[in-house]
């Protein structure tokens, strides 16, 4: 339902309950030609003034033309005021306007308070809980909007037109490129390196220095290790002791049998 199609409903609902309420008053005081006394009383008009009780501009014309002589008894100003404001709604509904969510919220209250002041509560309910319903509307429309809002917010918009894939830019190492690649791979295997049997980068000494990125701590300790093997020095006094034995065994392992495949590169490293 659309904000127009409400307030139109609204309107249907108080001519629904306003119109018996206030003929009845007008019968008391002016007999049944209460229509042309209405019109003789307000004198020349260009509206059309054929009774039609279920025409809410009508209704709201002679409310606000009996005001002083008789509704005035009856109602509140507040009341007046609801009445003037729904005559508002219905000029603008009539002529095609655009209708807000916070308009329509007030032609709801409106309708819905007129109703109660003249005891047509079935149709006060009626309005209440389409009241009720636009409100829960307004509720969920307002969460998507503030939830649209965090994602623009927290998105970043990558052009990635015209990108190679990735594997046209980077050659993979054999074992991915087979599918036989294995994370476990990513830690050494200290049985297979010391029976000899571990693939080459963990293995042959030369391709697993050559694999190494030597850190300042590294180096440190692979300096000990050759000044310990080679009898000029080094920290610790049994071999289970070693610094270097301790934190990096794979590298002490390695190193004693690449001191002479390996050459100076250690050295030059360290």
């Amino acid at each position: 339902m659309t904000n127009k199609e409400r307030v139109g409903r609204v309107l249907d609902l108080v001519a629904e309950g306003l119109g018996p309420w206030m003929i009845a008053l007008l019968e008391v005081k002016y007999g049944t030609d209460w229509a042309g006394h209405v019109v003789r009383a307000a004198g020349p008009t260009n509206r059309d003034t054929t009774p039609n009780p279920s025409d809410p501009a009508y209704l709201f014309w002679i409310f606000d033309k009996q005001w002083h002589s008789l509704f005035r008894d009856h109602l509140s100003f507040e009341d007046k005021r609801a009445v003037s404001a729904l005559w508002d709604a219905r000029k603008e509904w009539a002529h095609g306007a655009k209708v807000a969510s916070d308009r329509t919220e007030r032609v709801l209250m409106d309708g819905e308070h007129l109703l109660r002041s003249i005891g047509a509560v079935e149709q006060a309910d009626a309005v209440d809980e389409m009241r009720r319903e636009f409100r829960r509307i307004m509720f969920e429309e307002d969460q998507k909007r503030i939830q649209r809002a965090k994602e623009r917010s927290l998105s970043v918009q990558v052009d990635s037109t015209g990108l190679p894939a990735w594997r046209d830019v980077v050659e993979p190492h054999d074992d991915v490129a087979r599918g036989s690649f294995q994370l476990a791979q990513f830690a050494a295997d200290l049985r297979q390196v010391h029976q000899g049997i571990a693939g080459p980068e963990y293995g042959d000494p030369t391709e697993f220095f050559g694999r190494t990125y030597l850190t300042r701590g590294l180096r440190y300790l692979l300096e000990q290790a050759v000044q310990r093997l080679t009898g000029v020095g080094g920290a610790g006094d049994r071999p289970d002791d070693h610094l270097w034995w301790r934190q990096d065994p794979l590298a002490a392992r390695r190193l004693p049998r690449g001191l002479r495949r390996v050459g100076g590169q250690v050295a030059r490293h360290a």
